[in-house]
């Protein structure tokens, strides 16, 4: 069912929540009309293009875009529509192609009421290092699995400037480089009030800066690195490698074909093929399903260590 474009003419709603409600389809630009809207929720609705029309909600506290399909999220040619929400504290666009965006995070850190920004899973543009970001609210940062047409070869220092951080996520970035202390501003000392950080498995490598948090997170917010010391029980003097499994291999014994086993496999082998299909379809499927075995692993490996 196409979300009904008669809603924009509902003009006193305060609060409106879609999401999960059996509507799918285009955003119609009518939203923009709902003038007092503090609350929407349209995650897991709308494709095509998020309509400009949206930044005329000028009291919107909360707002949802989370994309409902990978083969057609959302898409926005820029973002300047949310310079005008000035009271918004809550946004989420995961999901979202924002591969056109180019100043999405100056439009973004802007925003003087944000607090709670999610974007994971989304495509973003060539990035670039900046050092002239503000993001005076923000509690919340979720970044994890986005998608660049760039290798990021550094952990982007801005992040390590917010001072007021709680949460920060930067999970399956492949993010590339080394971490040594020389490299994390001394500014990370400023985060005093974070409790969860997850780096995890991206394609850093070196030593874990020691003398701050960083060592009071759990080993897991770090596997799938190439990062040693605490909280890993990595040795960074020794000549340890980090538990990685192998995700391309199989196994043979050598054994003549029983054909008792063989019809019993056919049936494994049709429905394992209806589940590697999905992966192989969905790159954000796949990957977090390698990701989960790399934990598994390293868990393995620690309990035995």
């Amino acid at each position: 069912m196409s979300i009904p474009t008669f809603l924009g003419t509902m003009t006193s709603l305060t609060h409106l929540n879609l999401s999960h409600a059996g509507f799918y389809g285009k955003i119609p630009p009518q939203i923009g009309n709902l003038s007092n809207l503090l609350y929407l929720d349209l995650s897991y609705t709308g494709d095509g293009t998020i309509p400009s029309q949206i930044g005329n909600l000028s009291n919107l506290l909360y707002l949802d875009l989370r994309s409902h399909s990978y083969d057609e999220p959302l898409f926005a040619e820029n973002v300047d529509w949310l310079s005008s929400l000035s009271k918004l504290e809550y946004l989420d666009l995961g999901g979202a192609n924002l591969s056109k965006s180019f100043h999405w995070l100056h439009t973004l850190q802007a925003l003087p009421s944000l607090m709670h920004l999610h974007l994971s899973e989304c495509t973003l543009p060539h990035y670039y290092q900046s050092s002239l970001l503000n993001f005076s609210s923000l509690l919340t940062l979720d970044l994890s699995y986005t998608f660049h047409f760039s290798v990021i070869s550094f952990v982007p220092n801005w992040m390590f400037g917010l001072k007021k951080l709680v949460s920060l996520q930067l999970r399956g970035n492949e993010i590339q480089g080394s971490i040594p202390d020389g490299e994390i501003p001394p500014t990370i000392s400023n985060l005093s009030f974070l409790n969860k950080l997850d780096l995890s498995y991206n394609h850093l490598k070196g030593k874990i800066p020691t003398g701050t948090q960083i060592q009071s997170f759990e080993a897991s917010n770090f596997v799938g690195n190439d990062l040693c010391g605490p909280p890993l029980a990595i040795n960074c003097s020794s000549n340890q490698i980090i538990p990685h499994i192998d995700h391309i291999g199989t196994e043979n014994d050598g054994h003549g074909v029983n054909w008792f086993f063989v019809s019993m496999a056919f049936g494994f082998v049709v429905g394992f093929w209806v589940v590697v299909a999905s992966l192989f379809i969905y790159r954000s499927w796949r990957y977090k399903y390698f990701c989960f075995l790399d934990d598994m692993w390293y868990k393995v490996q620690s309990y035995w260590g």
